[in-house]
């Protein structure tokens, strides 16, 4: 416990708890598993608004400071999807697969949830996720051409600055 729980009322710190373990969740279910360590348990927890289209589970969030870890248990746990993730504000560091992604207002990055990694987001991010079930793409025949992570730059691809004008 910080000091910062510490010095919080008891039914702070329950409200507070209840929090984190429903943005856990969210994360979980609307992404991957993953473990979270909160960088700091000052100020506001984030928070997270679901707007779904068929099984396309679209989240906006407001993220706090936190790490995150993925490892192979948790990504055998999983079933497989794609992720595309905008971000608006702030910036999320993501390592996967060897390779190191910065999320920041004008980037895409479209990733599996296969892959295991890491990620930091030092500051607040506000970001947009989109998760598709690889079952929704089967019709494509995608195979194992879905890339374990790729990163877009709006500012030097038309294409993905169509992409991101489209998603934000």
């Amino acid at each position: 416990m910080t000091p910062a729980q510490a010095t919080l009322a008891r039914s702070d710190r329950a409200a507070l708890e209840e929090h984190d373990f429903h943005w856990r969740a969210a994360g979980r279910d609307r992404l991957a598993s993953m473990e979270l360590r909160r960088k700091e348990w000052i100020g506001s927890f984030g928070s997270f608004r679901i707007r779904d289209l068929g099984d396309l589970l679209i989240t906006d969030w407001e993220c706090p400071p936190v790490e995150g870890v993925r490892g192979n248990n948790l990504a055998r746990r999983d079933d497989d999807a794609l992720l595309v993730i905008t971000a608006s504000a702030g910036k999320q560091i993501i390592e996967l697969a060897g390779q190191t992604v910065v999320l920041r207002p004008g980037a895409v990055v479209i990733t599996s949830t296969r892959p295991t990694g890491t990620f930091v987001i030092p500051d607040r991010l506000t970001k947009r996720t989109i998760r598709v079930p690889m079952t929704a793409l089967a019709s494509f025949d995608t195979g194992s051409r879905v890339p374990d992570c790729l990163l877009m730059d709006a500012a030097e691809n038309p294409l993905a600055k169509i992409l991101q004008d489209f998603l934000i």
